[in-house]
């Protein structure tokens, strides 16, 4: 046996010069591999970024009108228009529209900016937590994720937890009071930023409790560092606290609508908690998201050949659940950490389930943007199963092949994302409904041809018009109609521009919008369909002649309806008129509003016997959002068939005004007094056929 010895300094200057030459080697693939995901992730989220999604969805121009009122001097701590909203997204948002105006792009960049720092920031944490490995296929996993892409081109709101959590460790690990400061302001900073964060304090006592049991010292080695954190993230979270105390409903009422304790809002099934719960689980490999916002046909997180090393992971992450950061690095292949008795796998095990929380409690389900603060927790465990795989191969004579075909894994994965998202979402119809198309349309036409606005009326609710509020914002101050509207606003004089999109719009494109019926020769000066033909938006431009032409003979009535509206004239310019039994009838009135009012209003026509029997009717009813103002002017169309059967004489038309709900369908709420004859039709009798000698046959 040759006794053992000291190395010689020659040998240890050998030593140390291969080690940093392999260091050095190392952290560049590490850069390079760094900087290939982050082209990755760049690229799937800006590419085609001015036109997929196809439109604004709701919740977008909600944030949008809501950044419009920031800039316009207006700075809440909590936006409240709409239902709660967080500030943090909407104030960044602002700094978009700012640059890029109020246009959809300036939202989706902003998105995709939260999200490709969620890509970055998941990388480090990941690689603090595992080591390198992990955190680049980690990376890798949210970077070609179509989960987190769908996300990121709407709305994306994580990245504080991941600062928050990044911070915490780094605490611990450095004992340092500086790192706990951040960390508390980055969790209070959560809630600034969306509502699942208000899970964040359970989250926190687990893994405080975690390390209470498992690792007392590094608690108690800590003392300060924690309470500068508690004092940090006391007085982030101090301004929305005491904003909470004074404001309850704002902090549980879109917690109650949601809740799957209570009761679903309309048009939601009532799932019980365990369901909610068997969903959110069963969208990793089954079924994912309905929704086309968030998601594309439904498809689950994880394909099969994913799913098998996300279970490895997950499984190896609970094996290890109570092994100490230095052993779990060592056992992916890692240098040995100096973490102060940290439990890196413990830790990814809450975040993993208490972030899946808030979805396990929330209707529909499963439902992506509740879980997106477990994200980059699942693509972590994704890493891990790679990983650990890679350097049980590599300890066992495989050399690279692990991480060749766990890179190659991930690689399929951004191929599948792009074919889904980039080739398959664009052909479906689905997303141009959820987005708004025909809205996002219409916006573009107005802000391109610009109609003056008190002669513009847009047929699109105080809810579903947010879209073309946001898009085409001077147009706030145009006559918008509730959806369900029929009657027709026009101008005091001049030309007149009609705006509709779905639902104001029949969905067969076959069909003539309602503007087209009062004025079948109306230019339409723009027009979207869906991909299927149906209608999605229109924008027609009326002359005033047709205006005039539509009023007809205008004979005057001056009819008094209950003090608030004139029946000013009938398009019928005699107070009789010829008529055969079944014949069409049709027929214009003109109202003018005299007393400003919130009521829905329906425009009447009864045709009525020589008996006071009703033959024939018909109705149109509208409401504009901001109420009926004095001086407004509007049309009402009444298409009527006379009955076949109808017996020769006179029959009385009769015009009223009704009262009615504005939720529908509509029911009457009375008359806004005695209706007014505007017409007689005198029914002729049916003529008799004659033989050619004259006589009766």
């Amino acid at each position: 046996m040759i006794p053992s010895r000291a190395p010689s300094p020659a040998g240890s200057s050998l030593t140390l010069t291969v080690s940093r030459r392999g260091g050095r080697r190392n952290s560049w693939v590490e850069v390079a591999a760094f900087a290939a995901i982050m082209s990755v992730g760049v690229f799937l989220r800006f590419y085609r970024l001015d036109s997929l999604p196809p439109g604004i969805d709701l919740d977008e121009a909600r944030n949008g009108v809501e950044a419009l009122r920031v800039l316009a001097g207006s700075h809440p701590l909590f936006f409240t228009m709409f239902d709660p909203r967080e500030p943090a997204f909407i104030y960044s948002l602002t700094l978009a529209v700012r640059a890029l105006g109020h246009t959809a792009l300036a939202m989706r960049v902003t998105g995709a900016v939260w999200g490709l720092l969620g890509v970055a920031l998941t990388y480090s944490l990941a690689r603090q937590w595992f080591g390198r490995g992990a955190g680049l296929f980690a990376m890798a996993g949210m970077a070609g994720s179509l989960w987190d892409l769908a996300m990121n081109r709407w709305a994306e709101r994580d990245i504080t937890l991941l600062l928050f959590l990044f911070f915490f460790w780094r605490g611990f690990e450095r004992r340092s009071t500086a790192s706990f400061a951040l960390a508390g302001v980055f969790a209070s900073l959560c809630a600034y930023a969306y509502v699942a964060a208000r899970i964040l304090p359970l989250l926190i006592l687990l893994l405080l409790a975690g390390q209470w049991l498992l690792a007392r010292q590094s608690i108690a080695a800590c003392r300060k560092g924690l309470l500068a954190g508690l004092g940090a993230a006391a007085l982030t979270i101090a301004p929305l606290a005491a904003y909470f105390v004074r404001n309850p409903d704002v902090f549980f009422g879109r917690i109650g609508q949601i809740s799957s304790l209570g009761q679903p809002l309309p048009g939601l099934q009532a799932e019980s908690v365990w369901q909610t719960s068997a969903n959110t689980l069963g969208m990793f490999f089954l079924h994912g998201d309905v929704n086309w916002r968030d998601d594309v046909a439904a498809l689950p997180v994880f394909a099969w050949w994913l799913a098998v090393p996300f279970c490895l992971g997950l499984l190896w992450t609970l094996r290890h659940a109570f092994s100490p950061a230095k052993d779990v690095r060592q056992r992916l292949g890692e240098p040995a950490s100096a973490a102060f008795r940290l439990y890196p796998c413990l830790w990814l095990l809450l975040w993993q389930a208490v972030l899946l929380v808030p979805a396990f409690l929330a209707r529909p389900s499963p439902q992506y943007d509740r879980t997106i603060g477990a994200a980059p927790s699942t693509y972590i465990l994704l890493g891990i199963g790679l990983a650990a795989s890679s350097a049980w191969l590599q300890r066992h004579g495989f050399g690279p092949a692990g991480w060749l075909l766990g890179g190659t894994l991930v690689a399929l994965l951004t191929v599948n994302t792009y074919q889904a998202y980039f080739q398959r979402y664009p052909t479906s119809d689905k997303p141009r409904h959820v987005f708004e198309y025909g809205q996002a349309n219409d916006a573009a036409v107005l802000n391109q041809r610009r109609p003056e606005p008190d002669h513009t009326f847009i047929f699109l609710g105080a809810q579903s018009g947010l879209a073309v509020r946001y898009l085409a914002p001077q147009y706030n101050a145009a006559t918008w109609m509730e959806d369900f509207s029929q009657l027709l606003p026009i101008p005091p004089s001049g030309n007149a521009t009609y705006v509709f999109a779905q639902p104001s719009l029949p969905s067969n494109g076959d069909l003539p919008a309602i503007a087209q019926r009062y004025f079948p020769a109306a230019e339409t000066a723009a027009k979207a369909s869906f991909l299927n033909g149906d209608q999605a938006g229109r924008v027609f431009d009326v002359a005033a002649d047709q205006i005039a032409e539509f009023e007809g003979g205008k004979r005057q009535l001056n009819g008094n309806f209950g003090d608030k509206v004139r029946l000013d004239s009938v398009s019928e310019g005699a107070a009789q008129m010829a008529a055969k039994a079944g014949q069409d009838v049709r027929l214009g009135l003109t109202w003018s509003v005299t007393a400003p009012s919130r009521d829905n209003y329906a425009a009447f026509i009864h045709v009525v016997d020589i008996g006071g029997k009703v033959v024939a009717q018909d109705d149109r009813q509208g409401l504009p959002t901001n109420g009926w103002q004095p001086g407004m002017r509007f049309l009402s169309l009444h298409e009527l068939h006379l009955p076949a059967d109808a017996a020769p004489g006179p029959y009385r038309v009769l015009a009223g005004l009704d009262r009615r709900t504005a939720s529908q369908p509509s029911t009457s709420l009375g008359e806004l007094g005695p209706q007014l004859e505007v017409l007689v039709l005198q029914v002729e009798a049916p003529s008799v056929p004659r033989s050619a000698t004259g006589e009766p046959t």
